[in-house]
């Protein structure tokens, strides 16, 4: 049994909005906020940032040229270059396109 053009165009459009239906509602159920049931039994952990301000001294300049990445003498500067704990502190490297 073959489908006539409308009859296709009206299925067509028929699934385009139970599509469109349904993908609303998944993007609404994604935004849903809801508040938590209790207070949970561990602590709330905190991630500090501590520089070593001898190895600041060493390389020369300020905390804040290490954090703003300023070059100095054309050589980058980065504030992971100065971390009291580097192999303790989170850190990420993300992929930065070009």
């Amino acid at each position: 049994m073959a489908l006539s053009t409308s009859a296709m165009y009206r299925l067509c459009a028929a699934a385009v909005f139970v599509f469109m239906a349904c993908a609303t509602t998944a993007h609404a159920a994604r935004t849903v906020l809801a508040a938590p049931n209790a207070t949970g039994p561990y602590p709330v952990a905190c991630s500090d940032v501590a520089y070593d301000a001898n190895r600041v001294a060493q390389i020369g300049g300020t905390p804040t040229d290490f954090w703003e990445g300023n070059p100095l003498n054309g050589l980058p500067r980065y504030f992971t270059d100065i971390l009291l704990e580097p192999l303790d502190t989170i850190q990420i490297n993300p992929l930065v396109p070009k």
